[in-house]
């Protein structure tokens, strides 16, 4: 009876948690489209998730705390253990993640999305070929989880393998042709190989879900850049710099694009405010100092 009763508790603190997590992606997807709750289709639990706890939205350790109740009561609550590894990684506290996730595994190790969000914190810590095993190991369960999929394509994309990369991420896009991070990590690998064209046709694509995808937009910018179509590829350019000034890639391609039209003065004022973010981009100190250079003939 004892036991009844607290493996009901467990269960109700982590559907609490789950439906805190639900709220939390609810609401980057209602952000990103610009759309009311009203205007998404939910079922009665997740209406009910959404408005309990949404004063609570992403603040991810307060769902931490939910799961660490659950934990006290069952401390080898696999899916707990798990979600807990899930939330440190988004709070990029990835070797903590790995922690948690590897607690989950020793419980359970087939246990698909561990293996997957384990491949994703080694993936954000750059060790790409271990990252790659674990994703190996989600997709040897469940051949068509797209996750593990698309960041086996990310990691080969990442370690200059551009064709192989297209090829798992393809794997990706017959699952789920919407998966923006796929058709985001296909484009970036098309643009590695110089196909400009076919790139933008899938940044177009991630555009077209998500319209204020940060790296699609300052990737089709480059891509606009290397075709010379220096007007656009700025529009796109100041796009994902209204949504994230800071964005170091953007930053640089924006100078990228003015010193290829010979605007040097205009080109140091991005190229040195990528350097207050990043003062030890050596790339960056170089062209800085070519338009300097132009500009004192």
């Amino acid at each position: 009876m004892i036991q009844n009763y607290q493996q009901n508790y467990i269960i109700k603190i982590f559907n609490n948690y789950q439906y805190f997590r639900f709220s939390i992606i609810f609401r980057k997807k209602a952000q990103r489209s610009h759309r009311t709750i009203r205007q998404i289709n939910l079922n009665k639990s997740q209406q009910q998730g959404i408005f309990m706890l949404k004063r609570k939205l992403n603040q991810y350790a307060d769902a931490i705390t939910w799961l660490n109740k659950a934990l006290a009561i069952d401390p080898k609550h696999a899916n707990s253990l798990s979600e807990k590894g899930q939330c440190l990684m988004w709070l990029n506290k990835f070797e903590d993640a790995i922690t948690w996730l590897d607690k989950a595994l020793a419980i359970d190790p087939k246990h698909v999305n561990s293996l997957s969000e384990k491949g994703q914190c080694l993936r954000k810590l750059n060790k790409f070929e271990d990252a790659i095993t674990w994703s190996d190991k989600a997709l040897a369960i469940d051949p068509n989880h797209v996750l593990s999929l698309s960041d086996k394509g990310d990691c080969l994309r990442r370690l200059n393998k551009y064709t192989d990369a297209i090829t798992w991420l393809d794997k990706a896009l017959v699952i789920n042709p919407k998966h923006v991070n796929s058709l985001c990590n296909k484009g970036q690998c098309l643009r590695k190989l110089n196909q400009y064209a076919d790139a933008i046709t899938y940044f177009n694509k991630a555009l077209a879900i998500d319209p204020i995808h940060i790296i699609s937009l300052s990737e089709k910018g480059q891509c606009l850049r290397s075709l010379k179509q220096y007007d656009e590829s700025l529009k796109f350019l100041d796009q994902a710099l209204s949504i994230n000034p800071n964005h170091t890639f953007s930053l640089g391609c924006f100078g990228n694009c003015l010193q290829d039209q010979e605007k040097y003065e205009e080109a140091l004022i991005y190229y040195e405010r990528k350097l207050k973010i990043n003062p030890n981009d050596q790339r960056t100190k170089n062209q800085k100092e070519f338009c300097e250079k132009k500009l004192k003939k």
